[in-house]
């Protein structure tokens, strides 16, 4: 996150900050929130994307725990666009007419490069005491300055949140999947 350059697209059961520290942060505190909203003033062309489900990864039985998810995942999502707001968008995947669709896992992309994907959610509890599991990887084909497989990956998540078909009737990439590019 530190060294993004152009886009930072992270899709998550649960996003808000990583660290919570009440004062200077120990060495152990790491909010990739901060980091990524200082690497976006440091470096005016990053973007980041943010696909996160309408309703949160808590059975609404359990209120408290909605709220404060919903009231975190807002607060993370304002900290990023107070450094330029037109870099930043935020969306709920659209599923079955009517439905949100819900998300289960998580994958952060930076730069289709480098790529985590697994059971961990992007927030504190997620990123440190949750028995889950998430791969890091990165394809060594470049094309471009981009990964092969890694930018497939990203653009068929982001085309399937999005409902974005690759191809139209007559065979031709529709002109929502080349901007997804």
């Amino acid at each position: 996150v530190s060294e993004a350059d152009e886009l930072v697209y992270i899709e998550s059961a649960g996003f808000a900050r990583t660290a919570r520290p009440a004062g200077a942060p120990q060495a152990h505190e790491i909010d990739l929130v901060a980091l990524l909203a200082a690497r976006m003033t440091a470096n005016p062309n990053l973007k980041v994307v943010i696909c996160v489900p309408r309703e949160t990864d808590f059975a609404p039985a359990f209120a408290p725990f909605v709220r404060r998810a919903i009231t975190q995942r807002t607060e993370a999502i304002a900290m990023l666009q107070a450094v330029d707001s037109k870099r930043v968008a935020a969306f709920h995947p659209r599923g079955f007419p009517g439905r949100w669709t819900q998300l289960r896992t998580t994958s952060v992309i930076v730069d289709d490069v480098w790529s985590l994907v697994g059971a961990t959610h992007f927030r504190r509890r997620g990123l440190t005491f949750d028995g889950s599991v998430a791969i890091s990887s990165f394809d060594r084909t470049i094309d471009g300055g981009y990964s092969q497989k890694v930018r497939n990956y990203r653009r068929a998540l982001m085309a399937a949140k999005l409902q974005v078909r690759p191809v139209d009737a007559n065979g031709l990439p529709t002109p929502e999947w080349m901007r997804l590019q």
